[in-house]
């Protein structure tokens, strides 16, 4: 990464005659400045108590695709900045006045393209996943670390770079008007400027380059060109869009496995075998008050048998529960032949000694199908649970 910055960098300084090996620090440092914001960002997160997932080692890749970006678009509104002043010089030319003319060109661009990606990531945030959050959480960090960082620590670069540029240049001018000098060439002073030679390189390539961009121009204004563009433009947008409105969302367990876990088959078998023919619902009942009242115990037994009304359910295996005595339950869990369903339900202690009363409880009922292996269907059942569910916390059920 860093050999094709320092290529590409040089190529375009040769090409604008402003070559130094100063540069070779800028082209360096744009790909590592994305990679320390990156570090800051993680490093806020961790120490905010935030965790580590393995799916955090992709930010460093997101960032630097904007980071170096957001460099070159610096470096190069710069190499022209610098070119305008030595056509037209200026008396108040100095580091800080070409540092702010470069910022003021190409600071909203970046901070527009700053800002994209934190919306994004920010509405990423928001999603069911706890993975992809703590993605777009370290990602939106990660973007806003890295505009700070490239308007302080990569401007500041710059400037130092641009100091010793502004340097060269005086002195390469001061040469040039002591040859002139001793050649005694008469020249009114303040009248004409010291001008700089055109690199050979640049001599060499500026006729292709011309060449190349004419005929490309007057390729793309051809009009069977610009139509079959907007034709093709067109049609990707109709099945971009047909796409959009046919696409499974599939975001399935086995997509954060390894390629050669053994998970993967064991998760194949779960979806072929097990999942068709039984997929547990688990229900948990935080409050479920005083099931001594009858119209209380009514309603958890009409909730009960709302769940094993729903289509694909295995019915109901059990009678209603006609009455309830909490101080039967605790003998009732106690029982060795019983004892499993302690797992079931969790009791608190009550003001008096030896007193408990049931505090929550889950229970379990079955579905089956073999539409189920696909994960739209899955979907659909747990919406029609969750509405049944729904419709009986509002009577005092959580």
């Amino acid at each position: 990464m860093c050999v094709c910055s320092i290529i590409s960098v040089m190529t375009r300084a040769l090409y604008m005659h402003q070559e130094n090996w100063y540069k070779i620090a800028l082209a360096i440092m744009a790909c590592l400045t994305p990679l320390l914001s990156c570090s800051t960002a993680l490093a806020m997160m961790f120490l905010c108590g935030i965790r580590f997932a393995s799916i955090l080692c992709v930010i460093p890749f997101l960032v630097l695709s904007i980071g170096v970006d957001s460099s070159y678009l610096m470096i190069h509104e710069w190499q022209r900045v610098t070119e305008h002043m030595r056509d037209t010089p200026r008396k108040k030319d100095s580091v800080g006045h070409r540092m702010s003319e470069v910022l003021s060109e190409v600071g909203p661009a970046i901070l527009i393209s700053c800002l994209t990606n934190v919306f994004a990531d920010a509405v990423g945030s928001f999603t069911s996943s706890p993975e992809i959050t703590l993605l777009c959480t370290g990602n939106m960090l990660s973007m806003c670390v890295a505009f700070v960082y490239q308007m302080t620590f990569y401007a500041g670069l710059m400037t130092l770079v641009g100091r010793r540029e502004i340097g060269e240049d005086n002195e390469e001018k001061n040469r040039t008007a002591i040859s002139i000098a001793e050649n005694r060439v008469n020249i009114a002073k303040h009248h004409r400027t010291l001008t700089r030679q055109p690199s050979k390189f640049h001599e060499a390539t500026k006729p292709v380059i011309s060449k190349f961009m004419k005929e490309y121009v007057e390729i793309m204004t051809t009009p069977a060109v610009y139509v079959g563009i907007f034709i093709f433009y067109l049609t990707y947008l109709f099945l971009s869009i047909y796409g959009i409105t046919r696409i499974n969302i599939r975001l399935t367990a086995t997509k954060l496995f390894a390629t050669d876990s053994p998970l993967l088959e064991l998760d194949e078998y779960r979806i072929t075998y097990q999942v068709p023919v039984y997929s547990m619902a688990t229900v948990f009942v935080e409050n479920p008050g005083n099931l001594s009242d009858p119209q209380r115990l009514r309603r958890i037994n009409e909730f009960v048998e709302s769940m094993e009304r729903l289509n694909e359910s295995w019915g109901k295996n059990w009678g209603p529960v006609s009455r309830f005595n909490e101080d039967e339950l605790k003998y009732f869990l106690k029982w060795p032949e019983y004892d499993f369903w302690s797992g079931f339900v969790k009791l608190r202690n009550g003001s008096e000694p030896g007193e408990e009363h049931l505090d929550r409880f889950f229970y379990t009922t079955g579905f089956h199908g073999e539409k189920l292996s696909d994960w739209n269907e899955r979907g659909r059942m747990l919406r029609s649970w969750r509405k049944v569910v729904d419709n009986y916390t509002l009577v005092g059920f959580d």
